[in-house]
């Protein structure tokens, strides 16, 4: 059985809003995330143009990876185009989560 996704999260970060918020876009998520410290992964996604980014997920707990099991999800991202970072996940409008500062 999988963890919810705010299981994975930082809670004082990131929450659930009871509904999803609007502004989410689909990618397809590249499986092998890279660890850049104990509360951040460098993930790679690309579009449905087939356009790679390179994204931070930040305040995940330690030893997490929410994305790590996810082949498409949608997601909002903040930031410019070389330092994207992911703000927002929705996975099959079942879960989601959101940063707090989003």
């Amino acid at each position: 059985m999988f963890d919810n996704l705010i299981d994975s999260f930082n809670p004082d970060k990131w929450e659930t809003p009871e509904s999803k918020p609007d502004g989410f876009v689909e990618y397809s998520v590249n499986r092998n995330h890279k660890k850049i410290s104990d509360c951040c992964l460098g993930v790679m996604v690309s579009d449905d143009n087939g356009k790679a980014l390179n994204l931070k997920l930040n305040d995940v707990l330690k030893g997490k990876d929410p994305l790590g099991q996810v082949a498409k999800c949608e997601l909002i991202l903040k930031g410019s185009e070389e330092n994207q970072e992911i703000v927002a996940i929705n996975i099959d409008d079942v879960d989601w989560v959101v940063r707090k500062d989003m």
